[in-house]
């Protein structure tokens, strides 16, 4: 229904459909893949909340323009922040969101050729003033990532090139203040391998999602319960940053900035936080060292009062 479907209406006539109603094309998708057939719905993310109430067939595509945050054509009032939420709550569905064109065939690839269940491959829309490079070793791999950016003191998740970009320059940021942020690329949003995400999390204290969706719902809530089921957050912090939810049409940096996404409202957060960890961390030493000092304390009373026991015994 919506952009760039022309090129494949000219290519295959013969297999391109438009129904004049959003919930006809839901229900001829169905049919179709009951059919042993494997149907592609492209649609803008505002029209997704129909495409949750699917019937759970074994294999469909489901293409969301202009997702999250982006502004694509349509205009403002296109983008979903609740997508995700929805389909994770009524389908068992596969949900992606690529950084990249080259992320994006991928997850196309694999939607196509290797799932075995229903796939959501949320596309953002509009111009991107940055595309997002991927590391030339980056193998697309089901419930895997790649890391754009080494760091030491925290962990940055994100997906999308809209915010990816922005976790790049929030640890570019961050740096400038004598803080090491690593930043990954995860672009599915509700499936994680543990062989991968153990090993990466291991040697990090601070843990922050970059959600391109409201904070309820999204990757976040999903590595929060995977990482909480597994035991993974011994001693470590995990923060949630995703949009607030409220109605808006602004776009671009200022929507950014609306929902405290942007670099420099980001970079306050997670200095906050391990501001709060570190100071966390000086309250248990200091009161380590107090105890030491009490138990020294008593130690010296009761010798003393044995001492004194002892001089009255002799007495």
């Amino acid at each position: 229904t919506s952009h760039y479907c022309g090129r494949f209406k000219q290519l295959y006539p013969e297999r391109y459909l438009k129904d004049t109603s959003f919930r006809d094309t839901i229900n001829t998708a169905a049919g179709l893949s009951e059919e042993d057939m494997l149907p592609v719905i492209c649609a803008t993310s505002a029209l997704q909340f129909d495409l949750a109430h699917l019937p759970a067939v074994s294999r469909i595509v489901m293409l969301s323009l202009d997702a999250g945050l982006s502004a694509g054509m349509n205009g403002a009032g296109n983008p979903n922040l609740s997508d995700v939420t929805s389909f994770n709550s009524r389908t068992k569905c596969e949900i992606l969101h690529p950084c990249c064109a080259e992320e994006t065939y991928s997850a196309m690839h694999y939607a196509i050729e290797e799932a075995n269940a229903p796939s959501l491959i949320r596309v953002s829309g509009g111009k991107m003033k940055n595309l997002i490079r991927l590391p030339k070793d980056y193998y697309f791999r089901r419930g895997t990532g790649a890391i754009l950016r080494k760091g030491k003191d925290a962990l940055l998740f994100a997906y999308g090139p809209i915010l990816l970009q922005k976790a790049l320059e929030t640890a570019e940021l961050l740096s400038m203040h004598d803080f090491d942020a690593a930043v990954v690329n995860l672009p599915w949003l509700n499936r994680v391998d543990l062989r991968w995400l153990r090993p990466l999390i291991s040697s990090y204290e601070q843990i922050h999602v970059i959600d391109d969706h409201v904070s309820a719902g999204g990757l976040g809530d999903y590595l929060l319960h995977v990482c909480t089921e597994n035991q993974l957050l011994q001693n470590r912090r995990f923060s949630i940053h995703g949009a607030d939810g409220s109605d808006t049409i602004l776009t671009g940096d200022a929507l950014l900035r609306h929902h405290e996404l942007d670099c420099e409202s980001l970079a306050a957060e997670i200095l906050k936080s391990a501001g709060e960890k570190r100071l966390s961390q000086r309250a248990q030493e200091v009161a380590r060292s107090l105890n030491d000092k009490m138990r020294v304390r008593k130690s010296e009373e009761s010798a003393s009062a044995m001492l004194k026991a002892g001089l009255d015994i002799l007495k």
